[in-house]
């Protein structure tokens, strides 16, 4: 035990002493076995881990925020229909379905605050593409949880594919709603 002691007291000491160097700027510009000294392999790691940081992709970082469709849609010529709109961009679509006819199965994103666009990821790359929606008027301003209950005020009317017109009245009487709600508070 007084062997330990002995040899741990004298590890504690060497090492006050190089702390001591170290402050002072001697031990720091020393050169070591390897010819470097320490600061100048301090300031090489530090480099090194600056060098490796790579920054985000801001475009994959706002896909997390979004909220995924639980199933895969189809990308047709008719364009991707979700939720009672529509999502299409020809010029997107002739360039990744180039066949007749042809459609392509992808999984797909929504923003919460935001309808205006869908997210695409194409299957077997990197890509993910923004499809805008072709009822823009419609879409202004709407949120999913907006057109979640107007289509589930829709299902409540017996309308189980409900039109664009359905959409626009359930809407107005959603509006109506609130705005009562809002007073009668």
């Amino acid at each position: 035990l007084k062997a330990g002691l002995k040899t741990a007291l004298w590890v504690v000491g060497r090492l006050k002493v190089r702390y001591l160097l170290w402050l002072v700027g001697a031990y720091s510009n020393q050169p070591m076995d390897d010819g470097f000294t320490p600061r100048q392999k301090y300031l090489e790691s530090n480099q090194l881990s600056l060098r490796s940081r790579v920054p985000p992709d801001t475009r994959r970082l706002r896909l997390l925020e979004m909220v995924r469709f639980p199933e895969k849609l189809t990308w047709g010529r008719g364009g991707i229909r979700t939720m009672g709109l529509t999502y299409q961009d020809v010029d997107q679509y002739k360039k990744w379905i180039n066949r007749a006819g042809g459609s392509m199965k992808v999984d797909a994103r929504v923003s919460e605050k935001d309808l205006t666009h869908l997210y695409i990821d194409i299957p077997d790359s990197d890509f993910v593409l923004q499809i805008p929606c072709l009822e823009k008027d419609y879409v202004a301003g709407l949120t999913l949880y907006q057109q979640r209950l107007i289509l589930k005020m829709c299902r409540q009317m017996k309308k189980s594919n409900p039109s664009l017109a359905d959409m626009y009245a359930a809407r107005a009487a959603l509006k109506k709603m609130t705005e009562q709600m809002r007073t009668s508070g």
